[in-house]
């Protein structure tokens, strides 16, 4: 047997030699699809959403060959609107920076919406060596183009400010500091004003046991005069509470990494780390109450502990567009003026707890438990009717699904039961009853990893699927969830984009990429396959990259692209640009695939990702 063996491996290895000695990489053809050149045929494919404040239109960018253009649709309408003449735009800048521009080429750059009446915008021009910067202001209703100043950052950036944008909280010295909106207003323009007024509210914070910090490196910053942002740190909605993780590194051993980017020599940085084995850093949850003047705290320990060695996450409130609108970055708890929610979770990942922790309290209260012999995934629960209603999404049955607990922890009903997927809610509009979500799996007949969005009903039913079948599809809902941009492609369709109102209504086709340049170069869509993994039962998905001259009476080495992290599998669904790995590497001479494993990927079931 082992004879045999050996004769095996040597015939093998005589026929890849053989192989190497007639087949020549084809470097040329592999050349012209680098990703420099890629980038010179292919432009957008995607659009990212940017809502209005106050209503439901929303703009977005589009480049193709011909250039970048500027669109508003008004979905209540239908309707979609280029924002500037380009050429127009062209000339009416050139006549300002006295230097030249054409619609094709007008480097528009921190493009912001302001009011939802005007667009701000900032063009570099000048030659190398005489460049400067111009600041413009673009109203929508007259064209006008007015030229402004440069609108500097209102906050500072190491500053947590309060949702009602009075004050701001932030890290100095491995304590906490306060200051109100007119000193971070003067600090924003220059931390050294001598007119800025501090007030410090902490003083129990030392080195590696301080305020500020999160749990993975410490305290690295030698400097206890610069201040910085207080890592994990949310606000009560009405401005007068923030809760607050404190961590113990103390017991933690250093580890070192060389520097050699800093200044002309290597420099040598000392930060905390966990290995193997262990002891981990210890987490104390702190809840603060400002006083009336906003000028000092008082704070109480939070009794949180339920694991040893637990990882304690406070959660945050859902963003909306209107926060996108705001001078800073509001980071409100999750929950309400009386109280808010975090999740533990063993250091093993085997058991996470959602807890409630009320402002009149000093402990935690269990309101959900999760269980599991291999580990607990989650998403930030989402809260309806008040935060009288949980949200929540868990694969305890073997599959992620969505559950309607109330705040109490009772489990009302499942809101969905099936044997899919459930990735994410896009949004749910309480006034008509409904959910939209992202899920994939639930057509039997498609790839199990193509992503759908669905409606459901708060009282629970079926889904109901929105968007186009056998895609893969990326949705992005607005405030009110009344519609949705559904960005669609197959790793063998060109991308596009749509429309879509919450009853399924396509009210338009806003973009469909343009690939003709890529195609007039040689390329070729990638080949879908299905096969069955060892045990041939479990269906597996892959795509097969060839040459794009391929040749079917030639003989072919495989390559197999992996990537073995359980977070994901290395095996594209939806269309992408990023060809290195795997297009441009087949025209090197060879077939490339990849393919999922059991294992993988944590889109299936849960006895999928956990496989092995």
């Amino acid at each position: 047997m082992k004879k045999k063996f050996v004769l095996a491996c040597a015939a093998a290895l005589i026929c890849a030699f053989g192989f190497a000695q007639t087949q020549k990489a084809n470097y040329a053809l592999a050349e012209r699809f680098s990703a420099k050149k890629v980038n010179q045929m292919v432009f957008s494919t995607q659009i990212s959403p940017n809502w209005f404040r106050d209503s439901d239109k929303f703009w977005y960018s589009w480049r193709t060959p011909q250039g970048t253009h500027y669109y508003i649709v008004d979905p209540a309408k239908g309707t979609k609107t280029e924002v500037f003449d380009m050429d127009r735009l062209a000339m009416q800048i050139t006549e300002v920076v006295r230097y030249p521009f054409e619609g094709k080429h007008i480097p528009i750059r921190d493009l912001e919406l302001k009011d939802d009446k005007a667009f701000t915008f900032s063009i570099i021009s000048g030659l190398q060596n005489e460049r400067d910067t111009t600041y413009f202001r673009y109203e929508i209703a007259s064209a006008k183009l007015d030229t402004v100043a440069k609108e500097k950052d209102k906050y500072p950036r190491w500053a947590s400010i309060a949702p009602d944008g009075t004050f701001g909280v932030y890290a100095k010295g491995s304590n906490l500091w306060v200051m109100d909106s007119t000193s971070l207003r003067k600090a924003a323009k220059d931390e050294k004003d001598s007119t800025i007024v501090e007030h410090r509210l902490t003083t129990d914070g030392i080195r590696q046991f301080g305020y500020g910090y999160g749990n993975y490196a410490g305290d690295t910053e030698a400097d206890s005069t610069k201040r910085h942002y207080p890592g994990e740190l949310v606000w009560s909605p009405d401005s007068k509470r923030f809760a607050t993780m404190k961590w113990d590194m103390r017991k933690l051993d250093d580890l070192w990494v060389i520097n050699s980017v800093n200044g002309k020599r290597p420099k040598l940085e000392t930060y905390k780390y966990q290995m193997p084995g262990e002891p981990g850093s210890k987490g104390y949850l702190y809840m603060f109450t400002m006083n009336d003047s906003r000028s000092g705290a008082s704070f109480k320990q939070i009794k949180s502990q339920a694991f040893k060695d637990q990882e304690v996450s406070l959660q945050s409130a859902r963003r909306t567009a209107k926060d996108n609108y705001l001078d800073y970055w509001k980071n409100e708890w999750l929950g309400d003026n009386s109280g808010f929610y975090l999740v533990r979770q063993s250091r093993d990942l085997k058991r996470l707890d959602l807890c409630w922790v009320g402002v009149d309290s000093d402990s935690t209260k269990t309101v959900i438990s999760e269980r599991e012999r291999t580990y607990v995934e989650y998403r930030t629960p989402f809260l309806i009717g008040g935060g009288k209603q949980i949200l929540h999404w868990s694969e305890r049955n073997g599959w992620a699904n969505i559950y309607l607990y109330n705040n109490d922890g009772t489990l009302v009903r499942n809101l969905t039961d099936g044997a899919f997927h459930v990735e994410d809610i896009l949004g749910v509009n309480e006034k008509e009853g409904y959910i939209l979500l992202s899920a994939c799996g639930v057509n039997k007949d498609e790839n199990p990893y193509q992503m759908h969005t669905f409606r459901v009903p708060l009282t629970g039913g079926a889904l109901q699927q929105l968007d186009m079948n056998d895609m893969d599809v990326l949705s992005t809902a607005s405030d009110d969830v009344k519609y949705f941009v559904a960005n669609y492609s197959r790793v063998d369709w060109t991308p596009a984009v749509a429309l879509f109102s919450a009853a399924g209504k396509r009210i338009s086709d806003l973009e469909t990429a343009d690939l003709s340049l890529l195609f007039e170069a040689g390329y070729k869509f990638p080949e879908r396959f299905k096969v069955k993994a060892a045990d041939g039962v479990t269906d597996l998905y892959g795509a097969m990259y060839k040459p794009y001259d391929f040749d079917s009476t030639k003989v072919y080495p495989i390559c197999d692209y992996v990537y073995p992290g359980p977070q994901v599998e290395a095996n594209n669904i939806s269309w992408s640009k990023g060809f290195t790995r795997t297009d441009r590497l087949a025209q090197l001479g060879m077939i490339v695939i990849t393919v999922g494993n059991r294992g993988g990927h944590p889109n299936r079931s849960k006895w999928y990702h956990n496989y092995g």
